[in-house]
């Protein structure tokens, strides 16, 4: 610090020590030209809004205009301004904001402390500290001609220019460049009312814009809390330029704050839509009778589409009892968002939906949080992780109707207009109670997923060379089933060259005892950019193994390298119905037939896999129908005769990439037989061949080779031999190789084995 201003600092605490005076008392009185900076005892009253104020080039008549209770004026025509603390912060209590009670609206001293911020950034104003750990926030009333979605359109659907102060009508608290927001000891808590301090959950009284000209009634206003002004593309280059980062409207919330917008989640969730109307869009509309829906009009955090703004950044940060997005980001251009913890719950909308393009730092727009927590919403999340490489340590989604994703740009896109970003990063993901939790994420250390199905890719969504460590699903408490689905849609955003280390799935006891359990091992529908995706290994109590929801004869199935537990197999899929197979229903799948009665052996090919099943893919198949043989082609197999497949024998398959390689052996059918082998009931003469003995071996068929062993030891000359007679039935007799003696055979026991030649 100066010596001159150390010498200023002294004046004004002598001038204060001389004539202890409030901000009142100030204006208009007669100070000694000798007093640049002078000491406040406060405001409007003692020890409230104290404050330290000097008079410079920055003090002027207009500034006192525009803050007429930051600035005041002597009798001699000097103009003093306030002063921030050493660390650059400004208090709405110096400005004249009155103690927090209930029934006083501070809305507008905290906008001016916000506006005084704005104004003074570069001279030294770099925030505003809360003293109170309370305070109420009026929603002021919106001009009724105005859009309740998009601030610049009218409801007749025209634009007006972004000057026209009606665009900007009906918001609490407006940030228009960066500002830091510092709460009192403890917290500070922000508390919406209506525009006439009633309490918001109340809806009658709620305001209502003017009707859509072509869709009716049915617009309300609440009005969130804070709105981020925007700025065009050329607009935020040039300020940018000019002033750098700190020119676009950001938000630094230091401490520990709540954001409270008094509403609780209605439990209806989503688009309102009125009976007997069909819009191709959603409808911004309010159920009228309660206002539940998702409210265009009540995002808390704002940020405006109509392009750049800054940074959203916090400590502590809880916002809740809004029904729109609690934190939107809209647009092309925004900032990060970036913070220790940040709790978000109760909307009737997304809980999140960010869309961060360049951070404050210089560095690409990202999000970095340690812990975010995502409760009661109609969908936890939307939009995209921004163009820089993303973090959240601990992410918790409880009780969403949807878990909702993140794209893995600023905007959803496809494989074909997909360009490479940096990863996004997730150390762990808790959900509970979702409908579903949809990840378009890249690197997840583990997901834990408690009654809550989970996929990873879906409709206008991408899970792209991605991987999780670990997905654990707990079926706890739930009656229907809960799963793992690597995708939910035969579709070209499938998940595409990514990784799930291990799938493990947990009954509760009551779960358990109930009869419910984690549905199956995992679904998938093919991906046309194949392989979708590889598993490492999946386990567990499961009660059915992976299966194909697609049903589609197209597409890239999973490659898993395991899978153990408790699941039974899927289908059945009939062969004798379908012989050829085309699709692959399941993993572990199991194989049928209609008609038994013949106890025939059922011929069937396995899909080609040239196209749709990568190196490593696994298929198990397996029947259980007695006295029933399956024959397997070669075709799309690298096997060199067909297979024979018994029940309650497991088959394991493996593609190289373009053909089936069998990991299990071929079976083969076996009986056996006791007889006394001759001819026309006598020896059999030298050089010739005993009458046939036959036996039946279901499922043996002509064109199979066929093997005769003696249980017992046989004669030198004697060569048995055996053919297949008819379906089900094998003939075998004796050949007597002595050409000069008769051969006499003994009752002898005969074991016949019977498998495909070719």
């Amino acid at each position: 610090m100066s010596a001159m201003d150390l010498n200023a600092r002294g004046l004004a605490a002598q001038a204060a020590a001389l004539n202890p005076q409030s901000f009142t008392q100030l204006c208009n009185s007669n100070l000694p030209s000798s007093i640049q900076r002078i000491d406040s005892t406060g405001h409007d009253r003692p020890a409230h809004g104290a404050a330290t104020y000097v008079c410079d080039n920055q003090a002027t008549a207009e500034l006192m205009a525009r803050f007429p209770t930051a600035v005041f004026c002597t009798r001699q025509g000097r103009f003093f301004r306030l002063l921030p603390s050493q660390d650059g912060m400004i208090t709405p209590e110096q400005l004249g904001c009155p103690p927090s009670q209930k029934g006083v609206d501070q809305r507008a001293w905290i906008q001016m402390a916000i506006d005084y911020a704005h104004a003074m950034r570069t001279h030294g104003v770099r925030g505003v500290a809360f003293q109170q750990n309370r305070y109420e926030i009026w929603v002021p009333l919106r001009d009724p001609s105005m859009n309740q979605g998009t601030p610049w359109i009218t409801a007749a659907g025209t634009s007006v220019p972004h000057t026209d102060p009606r665009v900007y009508s009906g918001f609490p608290l407006i940030v228009r460049k960066r500002v830091a927001l510092r709460a009192a000891s403890g917290g500070t808590t922000f508390a919406r009312r209506k525009y006439d301090g009633s309490d918001p959950a109340i809806w009658a009284g709620t305001q209502q814009l003017d009707p859509h000209p072509t869709r009716g009634g049915g617009y309300y206003w609440r009005g969130g809390m804070f709105f981020l002004m925007g700025l065009t593309f050329a607009q935020g280059n040039a300020v940018l330029a000019s002033e750098g980062y700190d020119g676009l409207a950001a938000i630094d919330f230091e401490g520990k704050w709540i954001l409270d917008g008094g509403i609780p989640q209605s439990g209806f969730g989503g688009q309102y839509v009125p009976t007997g109307e069909s819009y191709p869009y959603a409808s911004g509309k309010l159920r009228p009778e309660d206002g539940a829906g998702w409210d265009w009009s009540d995002k808390p955090i704002w940020a405006s589409q109509q392009g750049w703004c800054g940074d959203i950044n916090f400590d502590n940060l809880e916002i809740g009892g809004f029904r729109g997005e609690l934190i939107y980001q809209a647009g092309n251009n925004h900032g990060s968002i970036r913070g220790n913890r940040l709790h978000l719950h109760d909307t009737d909308a997304d809980a999140i939906n960010p869309h961060p393009h360049l951070c404050g730092d210089g560095k690409p727009g990202r999000l970095e949080i340690n812990h975010l927590i995502l409760a009661n919403a109609f969908q936890a999340m939307e939009g995209g992780f921004g163009d820089g490489a993303s973090k959240i340590d601990l992410l918790e989604i409880d009780n969403c109707l949807q878990g909702g994703s993140l794209a893995a740009t600023r905007y959803v896109s496809n494989p074909a207009g997909f360009t490479a970003r940096p990863s996004f990063t997730i150390g762990r993901i808790r959900v509970r109670n979702a409908a579903y939790a949809v990840t378009h994420l890249t690197n997840i250390g583990e997901i834990v997923a408690t009654d809550s199905p989970v996929a990873l890719g879906a409709v206008g969504g991408n899970f792209w060379s991605s991987s999780v460590g670990r997905i654990v699903m707990v079926h706890e408490n739930k009656s229907s089933q809960v799963y793992f689905a690597p995708t939910l849609s035969l579709d070209a955003t499938s998940p595409q060259d990514s990784w799930v280390g291990e799938i493990i799935h947990q009954r509760s006891p009551l779960a358990r005892a109930n009869g419910a359990g984690t549905g199956d091992a995992f679904q998938w529908a093919g991906s046309t950019y194949g392989p979708n995706i590889r598993i490492g290994s999946v386990s567990g109590d499961y009660m059915r193994a992976p299966r194909n929801t697609g049903g589609a004869s197209t597409g890239f199935s999973p490659v898993v390298q395991e899978i153990k537990g408790t699941g039974v197999p899927a289908g059945p899929y009939n062969i004798e119905t379908t012989p050829v197979m085309t699709d692959i229903p399941a993993w572990y799948l199991r194989l049928s037939v209609t008609n038994t009665a013949s106890g025939g052996n059922f011929p069937f090919t396995l899909p080609a896999g040239s196209s749709r099943f990568p190196a490593g893919a696994r298929l198990r198949l397996v029947h259980y129908i007695s006295n029933v043989v399956f024959s397997l082609s070669t075709s799309n197999t690298r096997m060199g005769k067909r297979m024979l497949m018994l029940p309650n024998v497991q088959y394991d398959f493996i593609s190289d990439g373009t053909l089936w390689i069998a990991d299990t052996p071929g079976a083969t059918l076996s009986g056996s037989v006791t007889a006394v082998l001759q001819k026309g009931g006598a020896p059999i003469p030298a050089g010739d061949v005993s009458d046939e003995v036959t036996l039946t071996i279901a499922g043996v068929r002509p064109g199979m080779e066929v093997r005769v062993t003696p249980m017992a030891s046989l004669a030198s000359d004697a060569q048995l031999m055996a053919r297949v007679s008819a379906d089900n039935t094998v003939a075998v007799r004796v050949r007597n190789l002595n050409l000069a003696a008769p051969l006499t055979m003994t009752s002898s026991a005969l074991r016949v084995t019977a498998e495909w030649a070719s």
